[in-house]
């Protein structure tokens, strides 16, 4: 007895495909920023700093490099130091290489604190992980029990029974071989 009925309509197979793409791409962020105060941050925590339109635009002028890591009006990076006026983070980015892709490098960034308007900690988001890992669990078997179902065989037609055409050499020839 079969536990689930085989997909006969391409359609039905391809909405349910579509559907688990669908839900995997709403649950993929596993982590979130959640918005906290400068004092709270500590040295080695991720952060994302919202700046202001000044502080990009002398960043960006700077003439240093450090104006390329700006996304959006944000820097994200880990915190590497908290004196009492300013943030310093420690920036990634890749070094581009003609041949490959370069080693990642640290660039530290010092933003004053007058020049952020906010600042964004990095959690993981427990909830959106759990469903992550069900959902990619259950799409590993859904498609097992799909296989099994099928017996292994693909969706095309069934090859009529007998195999490929046989060539028989007939018993009255006789080869000498010296």
């Amino acid at each position: 007895m079969r536990l689930f009925r085989p997909f006969h309509a391409p359609f039905a197979r391809g909405a349910a495909i579509a559907a688990l793409v669908a839900a995997q791409l709403a649950t993929v962020g596993c982590y979130r920023y959640t918005d906290v105060p400068v004092s709270s941050l500590h040295p080695g925590a991720d952060v994302r700093a919202r700046l202001t339109a000044v502080a990009v635009d002398r960043l960006r002028d700077g003439g240093n490099g450090v104006g390329r890591l700006i996304e959006d009006f944000s820097v994200t990076g880990r915190v590497s130091r908290l004196p009492s006026d300013s943030l310093v983070l420690d920036v990634a980015f890749a070094q581009p290489d003609a041949t490959s892709r370069g080693p990642s490098m640290l660039a530290s960034v010092a933003l004053a604190r007058g020049d952020l308007r906010s600042t964004e900690l990095r959690r993981i988001d427990r909830g959106r992980t759990t469903l992550t890992v069900a959902a990619i669990g259950a799409a590993a078997v859904a498609f097992a029990v799909f296989a099994v179902n099928r017996g292994g065989r693909s969706l095309g037609t069934i090859p009529p029974p007998g195999g490929p055409t046989e060539t028989r050499i007939p018993f009255g020839v006789r080869l000498a071989i010296p």
